[in-house]
């Protein structure tokens, strides 16, 4: 399965100079956990809730004047719409991360591969699994 048919496709993203509180922001209103930090369309960056928790607490400034380039995480992997699940869930397991930007021909960001959409898929999968097995069974007990 190639990621850009299981990933999200709306990907929530601010620029280098955007505040943490802005992030904090869309965080809320779009019940996510994660923003991608884009200069022209090119991921630079991720800026995760844990991110903004570890490094901008017991900070003296106010979190308005925070810019996120302060506390992302810089120069993320990324995949591309035409790379296997498969392959890019084991990057993303050898460096640990949930999310990961994807990218279309161009190198701009095409959307969002998380693990939860690849357990989405997998379990959409399964039930298609288990449908068929069922299906027979039923025609096994009816005989």
């Amino acid at each position: 399965m190639k990621v850009g048919r299981i990933c999200t496709k709306e990907v929530i993203a601010v620029e280098p100079d955007d505040t943490i509180s802005r992030v904090a922001q869309l965080f809320r209103e779009n019940h996510v956990g994660c923003v991608v930090v884009h200069e022209g369309g090119r991921p630079v960056g991720i800026a995760t809730d844990r991110d903004v928790a570890m490094r901008c607490g017991g900070r003296r400034e106010s979190v308005a004047d925070i810019k996120v380039h302060e506390v992302m995480s810089r120069n993320p992997i990324t995949a591309h719409v035409e790379e296997d699940v498969l392959d890019v869930l084991d990057r993303m397991r050898q460096r640990g991360v949930r999310r990961i930007p994807v990218l279309n021909d161009a190198g701009l960001l095409a959307g969002m591969l998380t693990l939860d959409d690849i357990l989405v898929h997998v379990a959409r999968s399964m039930r298609h699994v288990a449908e068929v097995v069922l299906t027979e069974i039923s025609r096994e007990e009816a005989t």
